[in-house]
C-alpha cells in the first residue's frame, strides 16, 4: 500500500487535471460526446437538451481501488421550456491529506430544430495543496451535437477555450483540450459510443464503447481508451425513477478504478 500511494504522489505531481465521467459513460470507455443525458453536464453539455424533467445524481470513484485517492461528484439538471436545459455539478478529485482538486461548472444548453444543440459551460476550478497553499480560476468550455441522420449523432467539445491556467508553482495543468465524438445506434437497443481528444502535450487520445441494453432496464457497457491504454466494463439498472450504474476501469500499472452512480428523475 505504501509504494502505491508513492506512485500515485508522483503522479499527480506535474499532471493534468483529472477529466471525470460517470459510471455510464466511464463504462463505455470513457466515451459520451454524442450521448445526451444528465451526465452529459461534464462531458458534452449540449447533451443536457435530452433531459425530460429535472434529475439528480451522485457519483463515487475510488481510483486505482485506493481509499487515499477518490472522486466524489453531484449533477443537477432540468429542461427550460422546450429548447434548453440548465445544469450544474460539483467534482471534486483528490489524494486524502495531500491535495485536492474542486471544479464547479455551471452550463447552459440549448437546442435548434431537433437536429443541433450547443452549450456553454462556466467553471471553477480551486487547487489546494495541505500546509501549501491554494490556487483557483474560472474557465469557459463550449459544446455541439449535430444529429447527421437517426441513428448517427455527432458531437464536439472545446474545453477551457479561454486558456486559463493554474499559477506557475501548481503542478496540476488544464489544458484547451479539443474532442470529437460519435453515437451510433447499431440496432434500438445497442449503441457504439467513440470519441478522439487533443491536446498539445498529451496528442491524441481514442476512447470507444458499446452498450447493450434489456428492455430499458438492464444494461451493459464495455470500452477502451488510449494514452495510456485502459480498458474498461460497466452495468446499470434502471427502477422506475431510479436509475443506478456501476463501472470500473482496468489501468495496466495501477489497477482498477471501480465507481457506482445512482440518480433520480424528478
Amino acid at each position: 500500500m505504501i509504494f502505491r500511494v508513492i506512485l500515485l504522489l508522483l503522479l499527480c505531481s506535474g499532471s493534468f487535471a483529472q477529466s471525470f465521467n460517470a459510471a455510464p459513460y466511464q463504462g463505455i470507455g470513457n466515451s459520451g460526446i454524442a450521448l445526451k443525458s444528465l451526465y452529459s453536464i461534464t462531458n458534452n453539455p449540449a447533451g443536457l437538451v435530452g433531459l425530460r424533467g429535472i434529475e439528480a445524481a451522485l457519483a463515487f470513484q475510488s481510483n486505482f481501488v485506493s481509499s487515499e485517492l477518490s472522486t466524489q461528484a453531484l449533477y443537477i439538471g432540468m429542461p427550460i421550456k422546450k429548447e434548453g436545459a440548465v445544469g450544474i455539478s460539483i467534482h471534486r478529485y483528490g489524494l486524502a491529506g495531500v491535495s485536492s482538486l474542486m471544479t464547479l461548472s455551471s452550463v447552459y444548453a440549448r437546442s435548434f430544430d431537433d437536429f443541433f444543440s450547443t452549450s456553454l459551460s462556466f467553471n471553477y476550478h480551486s487547487y489546494s495543496i495541505t500546509n501549501y497553499g491554494n490556487d483557483n480560476f474560472f474557465s469557459l468550455d463550449l459544446g455541439f451535437q449535430v444529429l447527421i441522420i437517426d441513428q448517427l449523432t455527432l458531437g464536439l467539445i472545446i474545453n477551457n477555450i479561454s486558456q486559463q491556467l493554474f499559477a506557475e508553482d501548481i503542478d496540476y495543468y488544464l489544458p484547451r483540450e479539443i474532442a470529437i465524438g460519435i453515437k451510433y445506434d447499431i440496432a434500438p437497443a445497442i449503441f457504439i459510443s467513440s470519441d478522439v481528444y487533443y491536446h498539445p502535450l498529451q496528442k491524441v487520445n481514442i476512447r470507444t464503447g458499446i452498450s447493450y441494453e434489456i428492455d430499458n432496464v438492464i444494461f451493459f457497457r464495455t470500452g477502451v481508451a488510449s494514452g495510456p491504454l485502459q480498458y474498461y466494463a460497466g452495468i446499470g439498472l434502471k427502477l422506475n425513477n431510479f436509475r443506478i450504474d456501476c463501472a470500473t476501469s482496468f489501468h495496466p500499472q495501477l489497477g482498477s478504478s471501480p465507481q457506482i452512480a445512482i440518480s433520480y428523475a424528478f
